[in-house]
């Protein structure tokens, strides 16, 4: 009986250490993880800051994404640097137009019936580009239920 009890305790000691250790391991990778984590967002950011200023930027302020039309005809009017130049991609015909001195742009497109994906490149005169999507729903059965 003396060694069963001798044994538990060791056992039990041994366990504890494992689990202690475990736990302490556990504890100090989590912790060098974060810490690797908020440097690299700070890195992140900061990236992303450059890039940005370096990027061309291109802004979609007119229709929204996912807008529902009720004409085939539409207006998409947004905003970049100035003179950049500005590539509209619609379902059935491509657009080159320049944005002015202020860097607004606008294009008359028209659209196809249901979901026209739209894609919108901007170039600067340093080759910088930057592109966004924009969908768009196309339906005149839509305008009855408008009035």
């Amino acid at each position: 009986m003396r060694k069963e009890i001798i044994l538990v305790i060791i056992f039990g000691t041994l366990f504890g250490l494992i689990m202690a250790f475990g736990i302490w391991r556990a504890n100090s990778a989590l912790k060098s993880t974060k810490e690797a984590t908020s440097n690299g967002q700070n890195i992140r950011v900061e990236e992303n800051i450059t890039s940005s200023v370096e990027n061309p930027g291109l802004v979609i302020a007119k229709p929204e994404n996912d807008d529902v039309l009720t004409e085939s005809n539409t207006i998409i009017t947004g905003i970049t640097k100035p003179a950049n130049t500005v590539i509209i991609s619609s379902e059935t015909e491509d657009y080159i137009i320049h944005s002015n001195e202020s860097g607004t742009f606008e294009q008359k497109i028209d659209l196809v019936g249901g979901i026209n994906n739209i894609l919108i490149y901007s170039y600067d005169n340093e080759g910088l580009s930057t592109d966004t999507k924009l969908r768009l729903i196309y339906s005149k059965e839509f305008a009855q239920y408008l009035n």
